[in-house]
This record gives structure tokens, sequence and C-alpha cells, in this order.
């Protein structure tokens, strides 16, 4: 056999191949394609499942509104125990010794 025998040989067989991956992923897109049509009814466990969903995130949200209720409180606290601001020696030593002093 010729080495231009071996080369279309070559061609063809990959190009057969690309060919049949090619009607194959065209294949699978049509079937899913058809496949999003077809809508089945909610089974009683699928509707009982999401009722217990809902109701577990409604008594999420309930607590997350008790967590943020609890940190405002503790902020308004701590906002009226603590000095408004540094006293003004310290902010001004901060300055000399060329550190900036930040709020947090």
């Amino acid at each position: 056999m010729s080495t231009d025998s071996i080369l279309a040989i070559s061609f063809f067989s990959a190009l057969i191949c690309v060919a049949a991956a090619g009607a194959y992923a065209w294949g699978k897109w049509l079937k899913h394609r058809h496949d999003g049509q077809k809508l089945a009814a909610p089974s009683s466990v699928d509707v009982d499942r999401i009722a217990r969903l809902e109701q577990a995130i409604e008594t999420l949200a309930v607590e997350l509104e008790r967590i943020g209720e609890g940190q405002r409180y503790a902020t308004k606290i701590l906002d009226e125990r603590l000095p408004q601001r540094l006293p003004a020696g310290r902010l001004g030593e901060a300055k000399e010794a060329g550190r900036i002093v930040t709020p947090h």
C-alpha cells in the first residue's frame, strides 16, 4: 500500500468518526428537546416535600429575623455605653508616631 492510500483511508475514517459523533449528539439534542415538552403531574410525595421545604424556609426566615433584632439591640446598647470619640491626646500621639488610627 502506498502512503497516499493510507492517508486517504485515515482521512475518510476520521471523517466517518466525526460524522457519527455529530449524528449522535444531534439525536440526543432532539430527544432532550422533545422530553421537555412532556411535563408530568407532580406526585403527592413531591407536593408533601415542597410543603415541608416551604415550612422550613419560613421557620428559617423567622429565626434570622430574631438574630437580626438581637444584633440591632446589642449595637444600640454598645453605642449608648461606649464613648462617642477618642480623646484628643491619643489621636495626636498616633499621628506623630506615623500611624493612622482606623475606626475598627
